[in-house]
């Protein structure tokens, strides 16, 4: 789709129902954090793999720095960097998304999705 897009999958043992205990395939709201493993700056365009996902989906996103390159137990940095999240689409058992990260230099990246899937 785009020639530049770091892509990957999400770590399906780390998302998380609102409602403790509750089948994930079954629950319409979950949330995940996913540490990037390359360092960008600049737009960024991403594809995060994630089973379920359909392009009726509605998904909220929050990008920042990471503490640690590929960590996300170890959260996210308040640095100078502006992170800014763009352009938000639910795909088939995908998500795409674009961040412009305005710094000089690659940062580490955690995003954060809050999601409300379709019942």
């Amino acid at each position: 789709m785009y020639e530049d897009m770091l892509a990957e999958d999400a770590d399906e043992s780390k998302i998380r129902g609102l409602i403790e205990g509750s089948d994930i395939a079954r629950a319409s709201n979950t949330f995940y954090r996913h540490a990037w493993a390359n360092p960008r700056n600049g737009v960024v365009n991403f594809r995060l793999g994630w089973s379920g996902m359909r392009p009726d989906t509605l998904v909220w996103i929050a990008a920042g720095q990471a503490q640690v390159v590929g960590d996300p137990v170890a959260g996210k940095v308040l640095g100078s960097a502006t992170f800014t999240v763009h352009n938000v689409a639910p795909g088939f058992d995908e998500l795409f998304f674009r961040v412009q990260i305005q710094w000089d230099s690659p940062l580490p990246i955690i995003t954060d999705h809050f999601v409300v899937f379709p019942v």
